[in-house]
């Protein structure tokens, strides 16, 4: 016999025949408590959306972090001396448009090349003011054997009169 998950009362001869439990949802979830419990509904709404709005438009404007790269590495671990942050568009990729196929990227020659003379030297980070959505395949089709160490995208950057502006100072 199955009973019913919050009553334990008999559930019925379909749920005892396909063993299903049932479980009740409340139709009045708890409230969770903040600053704006005092205020009218309308004007909790109104300065909830206001919070909302502000910290959206922080979180574009400033980095999501103040420290952009880890700490450096402690000793059994190779830590190289130097870091040479590049750009992925227009340095490594040339990105092409055209209304027959859309957007092209293509690579820059000689970065194969580069990149297995700078890793065991450099430390290689990739600093872009591209989405990670959007970059994140494209460094995956440059960089195939792993030489760079860090991807910072556009959430790293600062947003400032219209502009995303890669800010290097952090490092």
């Amino acid at each position: 016999m199955v009973l019913c998950y919050e009553c334990s009362q008999p559930a019925g001869k379909w749920a005892a025949e396909t063993d299903l439990f049932f479980f009740s949802v409340s139709l009045f979830p708890p409230q969770i408590p903040d600053e704006f419990d005092n205020d009218p509904p309308i004007v909790q709404q109104l300065r909830r959306t206001y919070r909302y709005f502000k910290d959206y438009r922080q979180m574009i404007i400033e980095p999501t972090s103040q420290k952009l790269l880890p700490d450096p590495l402690k000793e059994p671990y190779y830590q190289p001396p130097y870091t040479v942050v590049l750009e992925l568009t227009d340095v490594l990729l040339h990105p092409e448009w055209s209304l027959v196929t859309g957007w092209r990227f293509k690579k820059r020659p000689g970065i194969d090349y580069l990149f297995q003379q700078l890793a065991p030297l450099y430390e290689i980070v990739i600093f872009t003011t591209e989405t990670g959505m959007t970059a994140y395949p494209l460094i995956d089709s440059v960089d195939p054997h792993g030489f760079i160490m860090y991807r910072l995208f556009r959430d790293a950057t600062r947003y400032m009169e219209g502009h995303h502006v890669k800010v290097v100072l952090p490092f």
